[in-house]
């Protein structure tokens, strides 16, 4: 049975930040807590993962109108609304340098961990979905 979603206040360097957690609080990490142009985003895995699961990651745009799904490093796909690939990666899931192009804003980075050997979809019971910020400014 799913645990109610919990939600922590992560003050560092005087901002405050909200990470959403189901199941267990194991966000993915943001190098900072706000980037700007010509900063490097990086965002790794939490350290200390439970063994027995999968991982899956998501990353929203600010403005919700997509969700990309990752299973390497830099491996934005379109989220169809079906398919997730588990994470094959390393720890680190995200570097890239920001350029203007960027949309600013809070992008959602979505870490949901699974039991291997099930199709996620078929049980959300079984989720720890945890939601955390990268922000560019």
């Amino acid at each position: 049975m799913a645990q109610a979603p919990q939600i922590y206040d992560d003050n560092r360097a005087g901002r405050l930040v909200k990470k959403v957690c189901l199941n267990g609080c194991f966000t993915l990490r943001a190098s900072q807590i706000a980037y700007h142009n010509d900063d490097t985003i990086r965002v790794t895995l939490p350290q200390g993962l439970p063994p027995g699961k999968v991982s899956y990651i998501g990353i929203a745009l600010p403005d919700g109108s997509a969700v990309f799904t990752l299973n390497e490093l830099n491996g934005f796909e379109l989220f169809d609304g079906s398919t997730l690939p588990p994470w094959q990666g390393e720890e680190l899931v995200v570097e890239l340098p920001v350029s203007a192009d960027f949309p600013r804003g809070e992008y959602p980075l979505y870490l949901l961990r699974a039991k291997e050997g099930i199709k996620p979809f078929a049980h959300p019971e079984s989720w720890a979905l945890n939601v955390g910020t990268v922000t560019i400014e």
